[in-house]
């Protein structure tokens, strides 16, 4: 019998074969491919759970030697889960959605693992990279490698969670060199998913058969802030945060703090946040809530507290409890950055320099670090160097949104116009759904006089879910920059209606500067009298 004929029916595993890739999918033509190419050579059997799929998913997956499992779904992503890691037959399993992949320097780190026999119940954390709207990568560590035993298995029916109901202890341990790319995140992802509104439903479902339950509400105000809806967000939190970090694990409750403050960021809450976070801070000692700290009070204004805070994460051990929230390179690459804009600011572009490149030491695909070096080499006067440092960059990872707004400007600081339109109006078409690189390329159009197509391209985001979802401030600007747009045009009614938006969106942010208050009144001055 063929192989790949033999795992479709089941067969026992070969003495060699150590990891299997365990999946639920629904309807991931598109993806399913990519996540499945990114373990070939690592992962010995995949196996798939469809839950419904009509775009040939699993013809896909059976092609790539997949042992497709068909199941209707029962609004229980740990069923499913736990219907794909029951068919696996190796020491081993690893978890990823279709909409996710194995890093390529991930596959020698995960051989090592999965070598030798799990020594009891193990549960080991990768470091997974989220593309988001707000136009970067953000990293966490998530339990995606287990020994394959039967007590080791999924609960609750959204957000599963891993529970080991054997006998011993659950060991857990981090493996950060073990890298995932996961693209579910962002707005149009997640509403292609359907996630949107889904995840909201069966969340409320949960409260509605367990009233008051804290994990519950605790998802609840992660899939709020994820909606953009932050004041609901931050009003589940605030109603249940003290009791969530009494009853949870400090792990979980460290989850629980790091939710309500990324809220109060986005919401322009920065002092509130600032305070909550410096608080949790010092009772765990965890470095990822410190940098959290550092970056509310950047956001503050006050760089010489967020200076500090980010050398207290620098230099942090870590919390009692011995798993962080992200990866240490992570934390640490970012304290280097937040240090470096301190020596910048003081004039002290050396030093900075430094700093930033020694981030890049410690996480080599820090965007933000590449992106400082790159600044500061402009800075420093070699435009062409900065551009080709960003270009280098780009070609390995041509979607990086914010180093594609830092080639942008730099091609602007160039005098290359038409460079910087090309570049971003390309990212656009092909990213449509980021506004960051949309507010970009409109700016750049003002900048050059096309107003009118500047503000078509603003007006194309106004109702999507990912503006939404935006920081108070970020949707302040994009509003302000529609109304100038407009205003430019002749279209003064509609651009009134444009700065009362950013009015509207400042509001949240903290005081609105007299000059917007100037800007409305003229603009709507000059269309009533028309």
């Amino acid at each position: 019998m063929g192989e790949a004929k033999r795992r479709a029916a089941g067969g026992s595993p070969r003495a060699a074969e150590r990891l299997t890739l365990c999946m639920i999918v629904k309807n991931e033509a598109e993806s399913i491919g990519r996540c499945i190419a990114s373990v070939r050579g690592v992962a010995d059997r995949v196996i798939v759970v469809d839950t419904g799929s009509t775009d040939g998913t699993p013809t896909i997956a059976e092609r790539l030697g997949a042992r497709v499992i068909h199941r209707n779904w029962r609004d229980d992503f740990s069923h499913a889960r736990n219907e794909s890691l029951n068919a696996a037959r190796t020491p081993w399993v690893i978890v990823l959605d279709a909409d996710e992949e194995l890093a390529p320097g991930a596959a020698q780190p995960l051989r090592e693992l999965v070598a030798n026999d799990p020594a009891g119940p193990t549960l080991v954390f990768a470091t997974v990279s989220s593309v988001d709207d707000a136009g970067g990568t953000q990293q966490t560590i998530s339990p995606r490698i287990a020994s394959n035993l039967p007590g080791l298995r999924y609960q609750r029916p959204v957000h599963e969670e891993w529970l080991w109901v054997g006998e011993g202890q659950l060991r857990q341990q981090v493996l950060p060199t073990i890298r995932i790319h996961h693209y579910g995140y962002t707005a149009a992802e997640r509403t292609r998913q359907g996630k949107w509104d889904r995840n909201l439903r069966m969340l409320f479902d949960e409260l509605a058969a367990k009233p008051g339950d804290l994990v519950t509400l605790f998802y609840l105000g992660q899939e709020y802030a994820a909606h953009g809806r932050l004041s609901d967000a931050i009003a589940v939190y605030e109603a249940r945060l003290a009791s969530m970090c009494a009853a949870f694990p400090p792990l979980v409750a460290t989850h629980a703090v790091y939710g309500y403050v990324g809220a109060l960021i986005s919401a322009g809450l920065s002092a509130r946040a600032r305070a909550v976070s410096t608080e949790w801070a010092r009772k765990v000692d965890s470095p990822t809530m410190w940098m959290q700290a550092a970056n509310a009070a950047l956001q503050d204004g006050d760089v010489e507290a967020a200076e500090s805070l980010a050398r207290t994460a620098h230099q942090s051990r870590g919390p009692a409890f011995g798993i962080d929230l992200l990866p240490r390179s992570q934390v640490v690459a970012a304290a280097c950055v937040i240090l470096g804009d301190a020596a910048t600011a003081r004039g002290n572009a050396v030093a900075g320099e430094r700093l930033y490149r020694q981030a890049l030491d410690t996480q080599a695909d820090s965007t933000h670090a590449l992106v400082r070096v790159a600044e500061s080499t402009a800075r420093g006067g070699d435009v062409e160097g900065a551009r080709q440092i960003l270009n280098d960059a780009l070609a390995i990872r041509p979607r990086d949104p914010n180093m594609t707004i830092c080639a942008s400007r730099i091609d602007r600081a160039a005098g290359d116009l038409q460079a910087a339109l090309d570049r971003l109006a390309n990212f656009v078409a092909d990213v449509p759904y980021l506004t960051s690189t949309r507010l970009e390329l409109a700016e750049t159009l003002i900048a050059g006089g096309e107003n009118a197509i500047a503000a078509d391209v603003l007006s194309a985001a106004l109702d999507t879910p990912q503006l939404a979802s935006s920081s108070a401030e970020f949707r302040a600007n994009y509003f302000a920059r529609y109304g100038d747009a407009l205003t430019a045009t002749g279209k003064l009614v509609e651009a009134v209606t444009a700065y009362q938006m950013a009015v509207d969106a400042r509001l949240a942010a903290g005081p609105i500067p007299s000059s917007a208050g100037d800007r409305i009144g003229h603009v709507a001055l000059a269309a009533a009298t028309g």
